[in-house]
């Protein structure tokens, strides 16, 4: 069997809000709804889901210069014959 691969940038958006020390998530009923929207329609083009991992980033891409990790989904579907 020939697979193609796609891989996608995964990333959760919320909203907190820092009061006096404490860290607090508000208006954010489901954070995860935009990945599980995304991977829903991969999965009806055909993309099956392999595994998630993280790409380490440095250098000029970031201001600081400094390190951060990026998670990526990858994807594979079937090549026809």
């Amino acid at each position: 069997m020939k697979y193609e691969y796609l891989t996608e940038s995964v990333s959760i958006r919320v909203e907190t809000a820092v009061r006096k020390g404490a860290t607090q998530l508000r208006n954010v009923d489901d954070p995860t709804a935009g990945v599980r929207d995304r991977f829903n329609e991969l999965a009806a083009e055909g993309w099956e889901f392999m595994q998630i991992g993280d790409i380490p980033v440095t250098g000029q891409t970031l201001k600081s210069g400094a390190y951060r990790v990026i998670a990526i989904a990858i994807f594979r579907r079937q090549l026809a014959d």
